[in-house]
């Protein structure tokens, strides 16, 4: 079996790392969508129930109790997915640390083996300067 050489290696791991954080951006923009969601909720639930208040009739109050009703589901719903997204984003961070730890082996392998190769380059260069002086 052939062992893929340190720099496929390195990309493959790049690769792990971006495909990560890309998840991890799409989560954040998720979670983002859902707090919006929730806010907007609030927001139209608390329009109704003045409205309601305003126009002090008992069908208005009827109306604004059952959106009410309505947009407290739609609020949950909303806060359990924010939920479970953040969970994921947990989870995601994790693989994203996990795969830059193994991104940074990588690369410390194949700066240890290029000065590795430099030290090994450096004794033949002074072998061969040894070797001229010896046959002056």
């Amino acid at each position: 079996m052939v062992k893929p050489a340190l720099p496929t290696l390195i990309k493959l791991a790049q690769q792990a790392v971006e495909e990560v954080q890309q998840a991890l951006a799409q989560n954040r923009t998720l979670q983002a969508q859902a707090q919006a969601s929730i806010a907007q909720w609030q927001q139209e639930a608390a329009t109704a129930f003045t409205s309601a208040l305003a126009e002090d009739t008992v069908l208005e109050m009827q109306a604004a109790g059952a959106f009410n009703t309505r947009a407290r589901g739609a609020i949950a719903a909303q806060e359990d997915l924010l939920r479970t997204l953040r969970t994921h984003a947990d989870g995601l961070q994790q693989a994203l640390q996990a795969a830059f730890a193994k991104q940074k082996r990588y690369e410390i392998l194949a700066e240890q083996q290029a000065l590795q190769s430099r030290k090994t380059a450096a004794r033949k260069a002074q072998a061969a300067l040894d070797d001229l002086r010896k046959v002056r």
